[in-house]
């Protein structure tokens, strides 16, 4: 499970995990895992519905960036963070916050990037830098609210309960890219990753295996001493939209097979 930390304002624990308001037929046994996996960027909001929207001359970002592998909106403390909006190479504004802004915006179309990142300290150990650039284009919708066209990159790894996984071992982690909900995208050309063993000092490509049925698979060696592997991902649409993410610390590589 993820480490405990200090809470902030906005928290009511050192971390947080929230998912959308569930209904359970009763008699049925149901299992979910939560707070496990990679955790990073993630397209929803606290409400688990669109998080990052434009309404007439207003951009607002409200996601989470330190998601679950299930795709959760989740938080932590932080020790620097920010979140920045750029219009066509020209800086729009900046927020402290990960993942949370608002920016006014001009009618015309443009290009925009937005950009987000977040560190954490001890005593957190994984995701302890994220960060994540989403390009696209986008004009003024007048009063209707529209799904920014992002898409997020999640990996799933099939961690043990310290999200953790042998040393010296061929590693195949699966790489969900989803679509922001609501969002009008284009198809997924393009998915690369890179895998790093010195906490993003080098990044070493590792081959991702796209299968028929829109599923990916990233193989990593695993190195051969404890440590971590951080990751990072790149992705582009049909449309242009592309993302660029990295997370520090992705998963533990401890033990031996």
């Amino acid at each position: 499970m993820d480490d405990g930390g200090p809470g902030n304002e906005r928290l009511h624990a050192p971390s947080e995990v929230a998912g959308a308001q569930t209904t359970y037929q009763g008699g049925r046994r149901v299992e979910q895992s939560w707070n496990r996996r990679v955790f990073g960027p993630s397209l929803v909001s606290t409400a688990a519905g669109t998080a990052d929207t434009l309404t007439a001359d207003t951009l607002t970002a409200e996601l989470g960036a330190f998601g679950d592998g299930d795709g959760r909106w989740g938080a932590a403390t932080t020790s620097s963070a920010s979140t920045t909006l750029t219009r066509d190479s020209v800086v729009v504004g900046s927020s402290a916050q990960a993942g949370s802004a608002s920016f006014a915006v001009p009618a015309a179309a443009g290009r925009y990037q937005l950009s987000v990142r977040a560190n954490r300290s001890a005593p957190f150990d994984l995701s302890t830098s994220v960060s994540v650039d989403w390009a696209f284009r986008c004009a003024n919708t007048g009063t209707r609210t529209t799904a920014l066209p992002l898409w997020s990159i999640g990996f799933a790894p099939p961690l043990d309960a310290t999200n953790s996984t042998p040393t010296g071992v061929r590693f195949t982690v699966p790489v969900v890219v989803t679509a922001q909900i609501g969002a009008g995208v284009g198809r997924l050309r393009e998915l690369t990753a890179e895998a790093s063993y010195d906490d993003g000092g080098t990044w070493t490509s590792v081959p991702v295996l796209r299968g028929s049925d829109g599923t990916a698979r990233a193989v990593i060696d695993n190195p051969a001493l404890a440590g971590y592997v951080s990751l990072r991902a790149h992705s582009r649409d049909s449309a242009g939209n592309t993302t660029d993410q990295t997370i520090i610390h992705a998963y533990r590589v401890t033990g031996s097979a």
